[in-house]
């Protein structure tokens, strides 16, 4: 009866021990609450949300505050498409071409009067050969990125399917209906299944994205992987034993069959609850 409730608690404050102290030394200052005046007031990416102040990052000596974590990766990934909704990024633009002309002028004569007219030594020219570690032409590790993509769309079937099973397993403990034991089972092979593909391609997402967390986004990345790991074995797991608990009609894999299964609709809370704070911030769920 009570299986739901403390599901949700624990996957909303199970892991609030891990949450690193703010001013831990190495903690990106993004990742603090800044204590600075907000410089921009509306998000430069949505550029109709208000910003959170502990969401932002140094862009050109300026410090740019976001909405969202997501809004904060898109910034991250092509600053110079946002930078102009920022007021203080907007007014360096205004003077930055004539300075970076001059400078270029400037330049270009004392390279040319280094190297008597000759064309500038260029290093990126011997070092093509280094460019992502594999040779030219090779397509195949875009592969699994693209296949991470899936990731996303394909999670919410476990989650779902693995919470039903959890609740109509409860239920039919309780009441001894056997149509709600046959609808546990039922989720239970979605569920199931679906983590077991969700799970490898959620962490081909991971390894593709990766370099765009720092800080306390690290640790939570970290952390949703590998729950959401061990929710596709422990999900497995309660699988075989429900189908040996059915073959066997032996007590003792029954048990074994609902302690699985409710583990796996704990571990698949906490990674959901996780993976939505690797998105929206580690207090979206806060009043």
């Amino acid at each position: 009866m009570f299986a739901g409730a403390i599901v949700l608690l624990l996957a909303t404050q199970g892991l609030a021990w891990a949450r690193p102290d703010s001013t831990a030394p190495g903690l990106a200052a993004r990742e603090q609450v800044s204590e600075a005046p907000i410089t921009n007031q509306w998000c430069p990416v949505l550029t109709d949300e208000p910003v959170e102040p502990d969401i932002y990052t140094e862009y050109r000596g300026e410090r740019v505050f976001l909405c969202c974590q997501k809004c904060l990766k898109q910034f991250l990934a092509d600053p110079e498409s946002y930078a102009s909704n920022v007021p203080a990024l907007a007014a360096q633009s205004s003077v930055e071409p004539h300075e970076h002309a001059e400078a270029e002028d400037s330049h270009a004569q004392e390279d040319e009067h280094a190297t008597g007219g000759a064309e500038p030594h260029m290093a990126g020219e011997e070092h093509d050969h280094s460019d992502h570690g594999g040779a030219e032409g090779d397509d195949s590790p875009e592969l699994l990125p693209w296949l991470g993509r899936f990731h996303p769309m394909l999670v919410h079937f476990p989650i779902a399917l693995l919470l039903a099973a959890a609740v109509a397993e409860a239920l039919a403990m309780l009441t001894g209906a056997s149509g709600l034991a046959a609808a546990a089972r039922f989720c239970l092979w979605g569920g199931a299944l679906g983590a077991l593909v969700a799970a490898p391609l959620g962490w081909a997402n991971a390894a593709a994205v990766a370099d765009s967390y720092v800080g306390f986004s690290v640790e939570l990345l970290l952390y949703h992987r590998w729950i959401g790991i061990g929710t596709a074995v422990s999900a497995g797991l309660a699988l075989g034993a429900s189908i040996r608990a059915r073959r066997a009609g032996d007590p003792t894999w029954t048990r074994t069959y609902r302690v699985l299964l409710f583990l796996s609709a704990l571990l698949v809370s906490i990674a959901g609850h996780l993976g939505g704070s690797l998105i929206y911030g580690w207090e979206y769920l806060n009043l």
